[in-house]
């Protein structure tokens, strides 16, 4: 069972068979499975049921292709034993789709001595949870339904786990409804000073927000009972709204892109190519691709060299590729739009650095006059321009 997040399952040529260990997790994972295939001499009753729980459709096929990669690339390294290995891993080894749905804050870092003196012994690996769960597992292809209850009977735990043949329906309602606005609501809530979920739903402004993007937005995308998602949703702001968790808003932030890649884009892709409304979905998708970017912090230059001026900081995102990948999918009249957004932005993600770091000067170009919120709007001057807001400005979200 693993979650290295949606970045985790990927192919890396760079790992060695002889890396101890792969840096990837497939190659750990393949490493694990030859050893294990060694050592038991190839029996059949020793392979393994694998169980990605990274938030990705279909993540145990995207493991699995990831695994078969490993293999070619490692053939050589493997020597004689590269058939047996392969043929055993296909045959005797169960890689199964799974979609989980809980809200799992982490930690109890501000109750963690209570908990510990309630179950009278030192655990530092305490996680908290909503009591809501759902483990949706689609089985192996070479399994029943039948033959992965026998093997994993969660059932008789009393756990809410279901066992299918397909847990596409399941994964579109979860990720989009659930994921979706955790994903676009935190950097907004981060950027107004709010790091609670909750504090966010029952903020004034903020809850407008996530309240539009859940039921004019996201759930517009999704091709399934309206009855249905609707009430969905709003099981799913309710329990943003728990009061025994504080879910923040900088841990969904953990690998942005990949995250908003996998949950809010495929909805963006899914309303067609050429919106013309303005509050459109696919507009909606490039507003947030551009707040996005104001989460990563620029490389700034560490020290000024002696006799020089002082440093002009350049902002340089560490996941601009990711970025721009995201916004490749965006039309042209959006594109211009999210441009103003995210130069406005950068302006601002430069001035809020500098003031905390201390560089002593900016850029001429990067002037901003407006706040995040509850302000609306943003306005990119070049050095010189001032005075009140022109009657063409606009506002962008």
């Amino acid at each position: 069972i693993s979650n290295t997040t949606e970045a985790g399952i990927a192919f890396d040529d760079s790992c060695k068979f002889t890396d101890a260990p792969a840096a990837s997790y497939p190659g750990k994972l393949v490493q694990l499975l030859f050893h294990r295939y060694k050592f038991f001499e190839g029996d059949p009753t020793k392979g393994m049921i694998l169980m990605p729980c990274e938030l990705i459709f279909l993540n145990g096929h995207h493991l699995k292709e990831c695994i078969y990669q490993y293999i070619e690339l490692w053939k050589g390294d493997m020597g004689a034993d590269y058939e047996g290995f392969k043929e055993w891993f296909t045959n005797h080894c169960y890689v199964c789709a799974t979609l989980v749905d809980r809200i799992v804050p982490g930690f109890p870092r501000d109750t963690i001595k209570e908990i510990q003196q309630k179950i009278c012994y030192k655990d530092n690996l305490v996680v908290k949870a909503e009591s809501f769960h759902l483990w949706v597992i689609e089985k192996a292809e070479n399994m029943t339904v039948e033959q992965m209850q026998e093997e994993f009977p969660a059932h008789k735990a009393g756990l809410h786990v279901l066992i299918t043949d397909n847990e596409k329906p399941y994964h579109e309602r979860k990720v989009t409804l659930l994921n979706g606005p955790h994903t676009v609501l935190s950097p907004v809530t981060y950027l107004s000073g709010v790091n609670i979920v909750r504090d966010a739903c029952e903020h004034p402004v903020l809850g407008k927000y996530i309240h539009k993007v859940q039921f004019e937005e996201l759930m517009q995308t999704l091709n399934l009972p309206m009855d249905e998602l609707q009430k969905f949703a709003s099981d799913v702001l309710e329990r943003f709204e728990n009061p025994f968790v504080d879910h923040q808003v900088t841990s969904i932030m953990l690998n942005s892109f990949p995250k908003f890649e996998t949950r809010d884009l495929p909805g963006r892709r899914s309303v067609g190519p050429d919106p013309r409304q303005k509050d459109h979905p696919q507009i909606a998708m490039a507003r947030q691709a551009a707040r996005q970017a104001v989460v990563l912090l620029p490389r700034w230059p560490a020290v000024r060299k002696e006799g020089e001026g002082p440093h002009q900081p350049r902002l340089s995102f560490s996941q601009a590729g990711a970025h721009r990948a995201a916004l490749r999918h965006v039309p042209h009249r959006a594109w211009r739009r999210t441009a103003q957004v995210r130069r406005a932005l950068r302006a601002r993600a430069v001035r809020h650095v500098a003031l905390r770091r201390g560089v002593p000067s900016l850029p001429p170009s990067f002037r901003i006059d407006s706040m995040w919120p509850p302000r609306r709007s943003f306005r990119f001057l070049p050095e010189g321009v001032g005075g009140a807001r022109s009657a063409n400005s606009s506002g962008f979200f």
